[in-house]
């Protein structure tokens, strides 16, 4: 299984400003697009990762625009894992994008953060800690942050982290793999679709860190803070977050997944062909109430 697209929206007006600031400034390509009677999907991902996520978005007249809602978000941010984060600002500065200064975050890493033309939020995340950082000293021209990068993580606030990682452990076979503390009540969870052996296997371990930033593929980054106990996502006529998509590559374990999605009353919508994946989909909603839509990878019959 794989973490494979993170679903937002987006008005016709701001398509070309983000899909050229996601192509020229961050190095994506577009995947794959596709239209139908009432919107147009443009996927913009990493062709040389196919571990990696992909953003997924919807380009659609019908709703309110985007509105960003700081800490009270469901949604938060996608991350980008670079070997050297201050190249990676260092060539955005020089496009004319504003980026944050990068700090060493507490045991956490390396970061600095900017924000796409339409609102949504991007972190660029060394895969060192500022003292461990291994520089490049000849930046690669044909990647425009100056390397290669991949969608490290999509980034969820919850209120009930002990639910939210059951569900997506129980549901889908997504492992724990970091446990990380930030202060007094705020904490990061980092899942992922991997077998992986932790350098330590002790998920609190700040070595496991600098590891975990450096994995070729997406994980689903859950951020608990204990003094908020609700959050929002866009609404069906507002533009915004619309929800993250799983793979699924074999028929037993479709089969598996959705047997048990059935038996425990999970599904929102059973088995449908979808116009837009042209593939088998259901979906579900998770504890959050962030739309999944789960898509047979392995068929492309009706």
């Amino acid at each position: 299984m794989k973490l494979a697209y993170n679903r937002l929206t987006i008005d016709p007006s701001q398509g070309p400003s983000l899909l050229a600031f996601y192509q020229n400034a961050i190095g994506m390509a577009v995947l794959r697009e596709t239209k139908t009677a009432t919107k147009r999907v443009v996927w913009l991902g990493f062709p040389s990762n196919q571990e990696s996520s992909a953003l997924e978005f919807h380009i659609a007249q019908k709703r309110q625009p985007y509105e960003a809602i700081g800490s009270k978000d469901t949604y938060w941010k996608i991350g980008l894992a670079l070997q050297d984060v201050d190249l990676g600002r260092k060539c955005l500065l020089q496009n004319g994008i504003s980026v944050t200064q990068p700090r060493q975050f507490r045991d956490i890493g390396y970061l600095c953060h900017l924000t796409d033309p339409v609102g949504y939020k991007v972190e660029l995340l060394q895969e060192d800690f500022e003292s461990n950082v291994r520089s490049i000293m000849s930046p690669d021209p044909q990647y425009p942050l100056g390397q290669s990068t991949i969608i490290g993580q999509i980034t969820l606030r919850v209120k009930n982290a002990k639910e939210s990682i059951e569900f997506y452990n129980n549901t889908f076979g997504m492992r724990l793999l970091s446990r990380q503390s930030v202060g007094s009540h705020f904490v990061l969870y980092f899942l992922g679709f991997t077998a992986d052996i932790l350098p330590n296997a002790d998920i609190n371990a700040v070595e496991n860190r600098e590891w975990l930033w450096k994995r070729p593929y997406t994980t689903l980054e859950l951020l608990y803070d204990e003094s908020s106990t609700t959050y929002t996502s866009a609404s069906e006529d507002q533009h915004g977050f619309e929800g993250i998509s799983l793979e699924i590559s074999s028929q037993n374990q479709w089969d598996k997944t959705l047997a048990l999605c059935r038996a425990n009353k999970l599904l929102h919508q059973d088995v449908y062909f979808s116009e837009i994946y042209q593939q088998n989909c259901f979906q579900l909603y998770d504890p959050d109430n962030v739309l999944i839509t789960v898509i047979g990878s392995f068929t492309k019959n009706k």
